[in-house]
Formats: structure tokens, sequence, C-alpha cells
């Protein structure tokens, strides 16, 4: 449709629908292994993707970067103001 749009935008409407990367539609028996398995890291994984909450922690992340970068600037607004208060 000609529409500009933001990769962000298009990733948050695949994200929780079943249609990424990691998509399934058939539990394989590798699948059935993962979740029996004693790895918790993969098993988590597996439930937060069924459970639909991967957009929440894609947001999460990128407003931890965001507050990260701010954090950041304000530091080094912080360094200039004291050298401009040394010299003034």
């Amino acid at each position: 449709n000609k529409q500009v749009c933001r990769l962000k935008d298009i990733h948050g409407l695949f994200v929780d629908t079943g249609m990424g990367a990691d998509a399934y539609s058939v539990i394989e028996l590798k699948m059935v292994e993962d979740i029996l398995s004693d790895i918790k890291d993969e098993r988590a994984r597996m439930f937060e993707e069924a459970a639909g909450i991967n957009k929440y922690k894609q947001e999460r992340r990128s407003a931890r970067r965001k507050l990260d970068a701010t954090k950041e600037d304000l530091l080094r607004i912080n360094d200039i103001l004291y050298e401009i208060e040394k010299n003034v």
C-alpha cells in the first residue's frame, strides 16, 4: 500500500501470532524432549512464546536500551557542565 512503516512495527504484528522465526504448529518429538528436559531456559522460552509475552519482553528490552542511552547522555552533560563551571 506504499505506506512507510517501521520494521519494529512489523515485528510487533508477528511476534505473538505464532508466525515468527521460531513458530510451530505441530509439536515435534524434539520439542517434546525440550519441554521435558532439565534445561530451564529452553522450557521457559517455549512457555513464554505460548503465553504470548514475547512482544512485551521485546518492548521492555527496547525501553531499557533507550534508558541506558539516556543515562549515558546525562553523564556526558554533567561532565561538560563540570568543565564549564571549572573554567568560569
